[in-house]
């Protein structure tokens, strides 16, 4: 399982809504150091629980499950691979790719060299 989070409102988004986590408390060690500029009581933000950051950031954590299309029987997990996105399933040869343009096949070429 992974993990992100997302604001709860409209409005500006940071980098990290986009990347996903392996746990909920490096979520709540990113969103300690986000609101460290923002945070006014005399309590350190660093000492907040992840319940207390989401709830003053009005963020909320999305837990990923991915389960293989194909097989049904494996996880599927996320690589980032230089700048690619790839999804591998643990018990079946099932492969994806976020494609966006043709630099995504050479990546996707690079990798299969590396992990075949």
């Amino acid at each position: 399982m992974k993990y992100k989070f997302a604001p709860m409102h409209a409005g500006e988004e940071i980098g990290s809504c986009k990347e996903l986590y392996d746990s909920k408390n490096e979520i709540r060690e990113r969103l300690a150091s986000f609101h460290s500029g923002d945070w006014d009581s005399e309590r350190d933000v660093n000492t907040l629980t992840l319940d207390e950051l989401l709830e003053y950031g009005q963020w909320e954590i999305i837990e990923i499950s991915f389960e293989c299309p194909l097989c049904r029987e494996g996880d599927v997990e996320y690589k980032e691979w230089m700048s690619a996105h790839i999804y591998s399933c643990n018990e079946c040869p099932f492969l994806a790719l976020e494609y966006y343009g043709t630099k995504d096949i050479a990546v996707l070429t690079d990798y299969l060299k590396f992990n075949s």
